[in-house]
């Protein structure tokens, strides 16, 4: 469960490869916005989620607040969490990454807050233990996981299928990951329908799957998250205010 609600939404941004070559974000910019969502695990209501997009004095930030309902607030250690991401957005429709936070208080030690600061060529990475650890920034450039959501249909573009590689800053640092592009179909939430955008990403044991709004600015309307193949937890839009 714990993928659903932060991991959930590793998206893509910047400047990406798409099979072999590259794609620049350059189209629409960022919207401002505020969204909320049911959280279901195994087809049970187990929270909420939101998750806003505000801009001041050309500093965007996104915030994804995830609570868990009922016997999930005593059962999942997970659920509750508050990801804060800062970036700053170019005419291009580019986005440089400036800092990020997670707070997950339930979580173990070691694994409780994290702390992303993107410095000229350096990642700076914190934990709740040890000292920050400096990481060089990859060639290709780097993005926290939640600076990355809001120009999927502007790196995309047209483009329904292929391969999309990026660099992804975790606690361990940059890493290269790959999404695959599914498609593109429209999608019935409790807020409406919504032309998206459908990707998966998978780890190994664990797969995530996305559906991001194509004419709505690249706003996640449904994650589906699996764990050996079974799905465990999913994520579906209810609200959304501009």
């Amino acid at each position: 469960m714990r993928h659903i609600l932060t991991a959930a939404l590793l998206v893509l941004l910047g400047t990406v490869a798409l099979g072999s070559g590259s794609v620049s974000a350059a189209r629409d910019g960022p919207v401002p916005f505020s969204a909320e969502y049911r959280v279901l695990y195994k087809g049970a209501l187990a929270g909420k989620a939101s998750i806003s997009l505000s801009e001041t004095d050309g500093l965007w930030q996104t915030r994804i607040v995830t609570e868990a309902k009922g016997l999930f607030w005593f059962l999942s250690k997970y659920i509750n969490s508050t990801e804060t991401s800062q970036f700053r957005a170019a005419e291009d429709g580019s986005i440089e990454p400036v800092s990020y936070r997670l707070d997950r208080p339930g979580q173990k030690k070691g694994r409780r807050l994290l702390r992303i600061d993107f410095l000229d060529d350096t990642v700076e990475v914190a934990r709740d233990t040890g000292d920050p650890t400096l990481h060089p920034m990859p060639e290709t450039g780097a993005w926290d996981r939640l600076s990355m959501l809001f120009s999927v249909p502007a790196t995309v573009g047209e483009r329904s299928e292929g391969d999309v590689i990026l660099d992804i800053v975790s606690r361990h640092g940059p890493a290269r990951k790959r999404l695959e592009l599914l498609g593109r179909v429209t999608v019935a939430t409790p807020a409406g329908e919504f032309n998206t955008l459908h990707m998966r990403y998978n780890t190994g044991k664990r797969t995530a799957e996305y559906w991001i709004a194509t004419t709505d600015g690249g706003i996640p309307v449904k994650m589906l998250y699996r764990e050996d193949g079974d799905d465990a937890g999913t994520l579906e839009l209810t609200e959304l205010s501009r």
